[in-house]
C-alpha cells in the first residue's frame, strides 16, 4: 500500500490533471519553438554543420544539426579518414586532435569507433565523436567538437596547492584515505599494498558544470575525485590551474531519488581482517523479505577458530560483495541457509546478481563494463535512498531503507542503480540537464526490465512498489509529478535544482519506452506496441552504441531510430513505431516518407580464387510495393524476380568498375546503392588495406 504522503500526492496530481492539460499544448509549442531557436544557435557554431562548408557537403548525403553526419557511399571513407583527411573542415584547430579510445564490433558486424578530443594533449570535456562503419567504410558519425579553444596549459599553481584547495572545498570531516580500516580493506581486495583512495589529479580542459559546450565555458584544471565517508560522497573538484579557484565541485554519486532523508546513523565499527583459507563457490538458500526463498552465491571461510559462509559471489566476473554500510564487516552465516532476518543484506546481494544476469543473458554484457567489473554493496544504510558510484577500484551501491524499515533492495531500484554503471561505462551521460534526465531514464527502463527478467509474474510499471515506496510510474509519469511530454506539463528548468531536473524530466523517455512497448495514444499520436523486449533492445543499443556524454533528447530520438533500423531493418514496423513513440512524447515528427532501401554488398570481388558472385540485392519497402530497378551496368548479367520484383540476382560480371544501383517503389520513394567491383587481390578490401 502507498503511504499517506504518496496518497496525498496522487490525489493532488489527479485532481489537477485536467486543469494542467488545458494549457499544455499551447505551452508546449511555445517552449518548443524557443528550444529549437536555442538548439540551432548552439549547433550552428560547429563548423561541420555550416551551410557553406563545401568540404563536408561533398562527403555527406545529409546532416543533422544535433551532430549527426551521414556519409555518401561513394566517398569510401576508411577508418580514421574523417579526422585524418577532413580535420579542419570538422572544426579541429592546430592544437586539437581526436584520439581513438575504444573500438567495438557488434553482433551485427557494425564497427563503432569512439574518439575523444584533446587540446595540446589534454582531454576536453564533451569533445567526442562516434564513427560507425559497415564493410570497413565510415557511413555515419555523431558527436561534438569543441572549437576555438585558446587556453594556457602551463599550471600557475602546484599539484599540492591545488589538492589543499580541493580538500578544503569539500568541507568534509573524514576522507576515505584517512580511514585506516577502509584503506586496509582496499589493499586486501586489490592485493596491492600500495592501493589507496588518496587521489592523483588529472589535467583536463574542463567544462563549467551546466554550461553549453562553448570555448568560453572552459578552463584548464586539476581534477580530483575525492571520496569521503562522513557523510558518504565522491566529489569531483576541478581547481583552475591558473588562478587556484574552484571551477567545479559536485557529488558524483548518483541517487535513485531526487531527495533523501537521512535518519540517525550508527557509529562505525572495526572490521576484522583475519588471515584465512577461502575456498569453494557454494550456493546458499536465502529467505528474502520481498521475493521468497532464492538461491544466492556465497563464499566459504575455513578459519582457525570457526567456519562460516559470507556474502561474496565469485561466479560473476570479478565478484559481487555485500557488507554492512557502517561496519564494512562480512555478513556471515554458519550453514548457508540464510534467514529472513538477514534479508536486509541477502536481498541486496540477490537483486544485484539478477541485474548482472539480465544484462549478460540479454545483451552479452558481462558486468557493467563488459569485463566483469567488481560490484561492492553496502546495505542497511539509514537513508531513504539508494545510490551508485563507480571508481578506479570498483563500484559501490549503497542500499537504504524507508522510515518504516522497508529496505530499498527491490529488483527495480537496484536494477536502476546497476544500470548507472552500464551507462558510466558506455555513453557516460553527463549527470545534468537533458543528458542527466536520459541517464536517469535508462536506469528506470532497465531497472524495470530487471524486474521483468527475475520476477515477471509480478511485473508492473512502477518503481519501488515491493518496498511500499512507489516513486515513479513509467506508464504514466504524471502521477508522480514528471512530464510525459518534452517541455510539457511538469517539465522543469534544466538549469535548476536536482542537477537540472534529472529525476523529473526523465519521465519523457520513460513514457516513450512504455508507448513503444505497450502502445497507446498521446498528444494525438498513436503508437502500436512492439513489446518490452524489443523496445529494451533498441534502448540498450542506443545507450551503448550511439549516445555520447552530452546527448540531449533529440539525439536520443535519432540514436533510437538508427538502433531500430540496425536491429530490425529500414522501413520495419519497429522503426516506424520507434519514430512515432518519440513524436507522441513531443520529440520529432511521426514516421513519413521514403520507405525504400536496397540491401546487398558494397564490394564485389572478381578474383578467380574467391569470387563474390552470384550475388543477390534485395529491395525493401512498404507492404504491397512493386519495385523498378535501374542504373544496372551493361557488363552485368542479371535477373529480376520475387514478389514485387524485389530481388536483383547478378549471375556474372565481365569487368571491374563501380555502379550506383537504383530502385523505385510503386508506393513512392527510391533508394540508390553504391557498389565497387574489383579484383581484391590487386585492389584489396578496405579492411585488408588497414591490416597492412
Amino acid at each position: 500500500m502507498k503511504n499517506l504522503k504518496q496518497q496525498v500526492l496522487c490525489s493532488n496530481i489527479k485532481s489537477h490533471t485536467k486543469t494542467r492539460r488545458k494549457g499544455q499544448v499551447f505551452k508546449k509549442y511555445i517552449l518548443l519553438f524557443l528550444m529549437i531557436l536555442t538548439t540551432v544557435f548552439e549547433v550552428d557554431a560547429q563548423k561541420a554543420f555550416d551551410s557553406d562548408n563545401l568540404e563536408i557537403k561533398g562527403i555527406t548525403q545529409k546532416v543533422d544539426r544535433n551532430g549527426w553526419l551521414y556519409f555518401k557511399e561513394d566517398v569510401e571513407l576508411k577508418k580514421g579518414d574523417l579526422f585524418l583527411l577532413h580535420a579542419e573542415a570538422m572544426g579541429l584547430g592546430d592544437n586539437d586532435k581526436m584520439v581513438l579510445k575504444k573500438e567495438i564490433v557488434d553482433k551485427l558486424g557494425i564497427t563503432h569507433v569512439k574518439y575523444k578530443q584533446e587540446y595540446k594533449g589534454f582531454p576536453v570535456d564533451g569533445g567526442e565523436y562516434i564513427v560507425h562503419l559497415k564493410d570497413c567504410l565510415e557511413y555515419l558519425a555523431n558527436g561534438v567538437i569543441v572549437e576555438n579553444i585558446n587556453l594556457n596549459t602551463k599550471p600557475e599553481i602546484s599539484e599540492n596547492e591545488a589538492f589543499e584547495i580541493a580538500k578544503k572545498a569539500t568541507k568534509s570531516k573524514l576522507f576515505a584515505w584517512e580511514n585506516i580500516k577502509l584503506e586496509q580493506e582496499l589493499r586486501i581486495e586489490q592485493k596491492d599494498s600500495s592501493a589507496t583512495y588518496l587521489p592523483k589529479p588529472e589535467m583536463v580542459i574542463a567544462l563549467k558544470k551546466g554550461k553549453s559546450l562553448k570555448e568560453r565555458n572552459y578552463s584548464f584544471v586539476y581534477r580530483f575525485n575525492i571520496e569521503v565517508e562522513e557523510p558518504y560522497a565522491v566529489y569531483q573538484v576541478d581547481v583552475d590551474a591558473a588562478t587556484g579557484e574552484v571551477f567545479n565541485m559536485f557529488n558524483t554519486v548518483v541517487d535513485c531519488f531526487s531527495q533523501s532523508k537521512a535518519m540517525p546513523q550508527s557509529k562505525h565499527l572495526i572490521s576484522d581482517f583475519i588471515g584465512s583459507e577461502e575456498k569453494l563457490l557454494p550456493t546458499g538458500s536465502a529467505s528474502l523479505p520481498y521475493y521468497g526463498t532464492q538461491s544466492i552465491q556465497t563464499k566459504f571461510h575455513n578459519g582457525l577458530f570457526s567456519d562460516y559462509y559470507y556474502l561474496k559471489d565469485n561466479t560473476r566476473g570479478n565478484g559481487i560483495k555485500t557488507k554492512d554500510y557502517y561496519s564494512w564487516s562480512k555478513i556471515k552465516d554458519s550453514d548457508n541457509n540464510w534467514p529472513n532476518s538477514d534479508g536486509k543484506y541477502t536481498q541486496a546481494h540477490w537483486t544485484i546478481e539478477k541485474a548482472w544476469d539480465y544484462f549478460l543473458d540479454s545483451y552479452g554484457l558481462d558486468g557493467t563494463n563488459g569485463n566483469g567489473k567488481k560490484v561492492k554493496i553496502k546495505a542497511n544504510w539509514n537513508n531513504e535512498n539508494a545510490n551508485y558510484h563507480g571508481n578506479l577500484f570498483g563500484q559501490r551501491i549503497n542500499v537504504g531503507k524507508t522510515s518504516s524499515d522497508n529496505h530499498l533492495s527491490t529488483l527495480d531500484i537496484l536494477g536502476h542503480e546497476y544500470t548507472h554503471g552500464v551507462t558510466q561505462y558506455s555513453a557516460n551521460l553527463d549527470y545534468y540537464g537533458e543528458s542527466g534526465a536520459l541517464n536517469e531514464s535508462f536506469s528506470d527502463i532497465f531497472g524495470t526490465m530487471v524486474e521483468n527478467y527475475a520476477d515477471g509474474v509480478n511485473f508492473d510499471w512502477t518503481m519501488g512498489e515491493d518496498a511500499s515506496w512507489i516513486i515513479r510510474d513509467i506508464s504514466d509519469p504524471t502521477l508522480y509529478g514528471q512530464p510525459d511530454t518534452y517541455l510539457g506539463s511538469n517539465w522543469v528548468s534544466t538549469s535548476g535544482p536536482d542537477y537540472g531536473g534529472v529525476h523529473t524530466n526523465s519521465g519523457v523517455q520513460n513514457k516513450w519506452f512504455y508507448l513503444l512497448s505497450e502502445g497507446g495514444t498521446l498528444n494525438g499520436v498513436s503508437v502500436q506496441g512492439i513489446g518490452k523486449e524489443k523496445a529494451a533492445k533498441i534502448a540498450f543499443r542506443n545507450l551503448t552504441k550511439y549516445l555520447t556524454r552530452f546527448s540531449n533528447y533529440t539525439s536520443a530520438r535519432i540514436g533510437a531510430i538508427n538502433s531500430a533500423i540496425d536491429l530490425y531493418g529500414h522501413c520495419s514496423f519497429e522503426e516506424i513505431q520507434t519514430t512515432n513513440a518519440w513524436a507522441a512524447v513531443g520529440v520529432g515528427n511521426e514516421f513519413v516518407g521514403n520507405c525504400v532501401q536496397i540491401i546487398g554488398p558494397h564490394i564485389i570481388c572478381l578474383d578467380f580464387i574467391n569470387p563474390s558472385i552470384p550475388i543477390v540485392f534485395k529491395a525493401i519497402g512498404l507492404p504491397g510495393s512493386t519495385f523498378t530497378w535501374s542504373q544496372i551496368p551493361n557488363t552485368w548479367n542479371y535477373s529480376i524476380n520475387g514478389n514485387g520484383n524485389k530481388y536483383l540476382k547478378v549471375s556474372s560480371i565481365s569487368s571491374i568498375g563501380t555502379a550506383n544501383l537504383k530502385v523505385n517503389s510503386s508506393q513512392g520513394g527510391s533508394d540508390t546503392h553504391y557498389v565497387i567491383v574489383r579484383k581484391c587481390k590487386i585492389h584489396p578490401h578496405p579492411c585488408d588495406e588497414m591490416k597492412k
